[in-house]
């Protein structure tokens, strides 16, 4: 089996940066097929385009865009990518990275998809510094990793037991729709100030904040998709109109979406 060293994926990397212990890796998937295989570091991998399936020995993940695993070191699997373009973002966590951050290995424990929008938007937060490399670039990786570490470990912190998983699929469901505490709490059959008081303790934000994120996520999950206009994206993702779309992509991202949309293109 094929032990991979840092910044090495299986297709055309179009950029990489090490950095004291992080590496981040732009990849465009070009194999139909990768055998059996693992990585010496931990490490997340976030679809920016196309799709892929993963398996491990203990599952087997469909990830379209906008979908984000977490792999433990030396974690044997396989790809499959299905005809079409597909394009990855990587970054790795060497062990000593969390020494220098006098921190644990929080995600020391297998893999996992990660449904989190918060965290998966501070991945595109790590895609948009990747194509403006500065005299910062360093300091806001590093950040943005302690961020996406710390917003995990907050989750773990409250391991998800029945309701919130009930919740998080209401969300996923429904995310497009006008969110209603009421109707929430009715369908769930939970008080609304316990529904409101325990979200926020499990996930760190409130229930609209973590909508707001989702819609976001979403949105951006579908700009390589050139065949549908910003307008219809933003009408697919629960927004009233493209000016309201326009000022939470801002509060969130700092930019617009045609300027980010621009941005996945590149490559």
């Amino acid at each position: 089996m094929q032990a991979l060293e840092e910044g090495v994926f299986f297709g055309k990397t179009t950029n990489t940066q090490n950095l004291h212990g992080l590496t981040v890796t732009d990849t465009i998937y070009t194999h139909d097929r990768v055998d059996w295989h693992y990585h010496k570091n931990a490490y997340f991998t976030f679809i920016l385009a196309g799709n892929l399936y993963e398996e491990n020995k203990k599952d087997r993940n469909h990830c379209g865009a906008g979908s984000l695993l977490f792999h433990n070191s030396q974690d044997p699997h396989y790809n499959l990518k299905p005809p079409g373009f597909a394009r990855g973002l990587h970054l790795e966590i060497e062990d000593n990275w969390y020494v220098r951050q006098a921190m644990d290995n929080q995600l020391s424990e297998g893999s996992f998809l990660v449904q989190n929008p918060a965290v998966k938007l501070e991945f595109y937060r790590m895609f948009r510094e990747m194509q403006m490399v500065d005299d910062l670039f360093c300091q806001a990786i590093e950040e943005i990793t302690l961020n996406i570490i710390g917003k995990l470990s907050a989750i773990k912190t409250y391991p998800l037991t029945l309701w919130p998983k009930q919740v998080l699929t209401y969300l996923y469901d429904t995310y497009q729709e006008p969110l209603s505490l009421k109707k929430l709490s009715d369908e769930l059959n939970i008080h609304p100030v316990h529904l409101s008081r325990g979200f926020s303790k499990h996930f760190g934000m409130t229930l609209s904040d973590y909508v707001r994120r989702l819609r976001i996520e979403k949105s951006i999950s579908l700009f390589p998709q050139q065949n549908l206009s910003l307008t219809e994206i933003a009408y697919a993702c629960g927004f009233a109109d493209q000016s309201h779309f326009n000022r939470w992509f801002k509060a969130f991202m700092h930019t617009t979406p045609a300027k980010y949309r621009a941005l996945l293109s590149t490559c």
